[in-house]
C-alpha cells in the first residue's frame, strides 16, 4: 500500500511527471484501493476478535473498532485542510510513510494465531 501512496504522490507533485500525472494518480488510487481491500482492510475486525479473551471480547472489539472508525472520520474530515496547507503530494507522502511504518510494526509485533486455541 505504501507503494501505491508513493506512486500517487509522485504523480501529483513532480513537475517532470506532469504529462502522465493523471494516469499515475488513477493507477495509484486504484492500486491502493485494491491492496487495501485484499489486505489491510478487513484485518482490524478479524485480528481483534482473535487477540482478546472471550470474557471481554465483545466490549474490547466494539471499543477498538469504534476508535478505528472515529479515526477514519477524522482523516476524512481534515483531509482537504491538510491538502490546502501542505499540498496533495506531501499529504500522500505522509500516508505512504505511515503505511510503511505500520507494515514494519505489524511484521515485528503481531503474532501468528494459526493453529492456536481461541483462548
Amino acid at each position: 500500500m505504501s507503494f501505491s501512496m508513493l506512486l500517487l504522490s509522485l504523480g501529483l507533485s513532480w513537475p517532470s511527471l506532469a504529462p502522465c500525472s493523471g494516469t499515475l494518480a488513477v493507477l495509484g488510487t486504484v492500486s491502493y484501493i485494491l491492496a487495501f481491500s485484499l489486505g489491510a482492510g478487513p484485518v482490524p475486525a478479524l485480528l481483534l476478535s482473535e487477540i482478546f479473551p472471550s470474557k471481554i471480547r465483545a466490549k474490547a472489539v466494539s471499543l477498538s473498532l469504534g476508535v478505528h472508525w472515529v479515526t477514519n472520520f477524522m482523516i476524512g474530515l481534515y483531509f482537504l485542510s491538510a491538502v490546502t496547507k501542505f499540498g496533495v503530494g506531501r499529504v500522500y507522502q505522509g500516508f505512504a510513510a505511515l503505511c510503511l511504518v505500520a507494515a514494519i510494526y505489524i511484521s515485528q509485533n503481531v503474532v501468528e494465531t494459526k493453529g492456536k486455541s481461541l483462548e
